[in-house]
């Protein structure tokens, strides 16, 4: 009976330490912020993290103050995407995130170059000919 209560004690302090263990490799994050060239919060933009070893990706979207959070990450090498229409597409590579390593990257987004390219597609009435006739005539002018 001892050595039964002893195994079962065994197998629970090893489910114990298994479950800390994933938790700890799941409290890493990403927490930050999106801004534009003068530093104002860019609210709306889609921030995609990419883990670069499995190209597992989860998306989010930033608050009124430009502000994301992505938590419970494994620790990896992370790559973070930032769109918003209007702006480039603004990439950081090579985030690396350890056990319990909270990233805090702060994001500027640049206006995208806008070339515009305008078509006038339109009609003009042809001009008919028919029955030109040919006017002779002497023009004179008073001075």
């Amino acid at each position: 009976m001892t050595r039964r209560l002893g195994t079962i004690a065994l197998i629970a302090m090893l489910s114990f330490t298994t479950g800390l263990r994933a938790q700890e490799s799941a409290s890493s994050g990403i927490v930050g912020q999106v801004v534009d060239s003068t530093k104002g919060a860019m609210p709306g933009a889609t921030v995609t993290v990419i883990n670069v070893g499995t190209n597992a990706q989860r998306v989010t979207t930033t608050d009124g103050e430009g502000r994301f959070s992505v938590p419970n990450l494994l620790p990896a090498t992370y790559t973070v995407r930032v769109e918003l229409s209007g702006f480039a597409t603004t990439e950081v590579k090579g985030l690396i995130l350890r056990n319990g390593e909270i990233g805090r990257p702060t994001i500027t987004l640049g206006l995208v170059n806008v070339a515009e390219t305008v078509t006038v597609v339109g009609l003009s009435p042809l001009l008919q000919n028919g029955g030109a006739r040919s006017v002779q005539g002497t023009v004179r002018f008073r001075f």
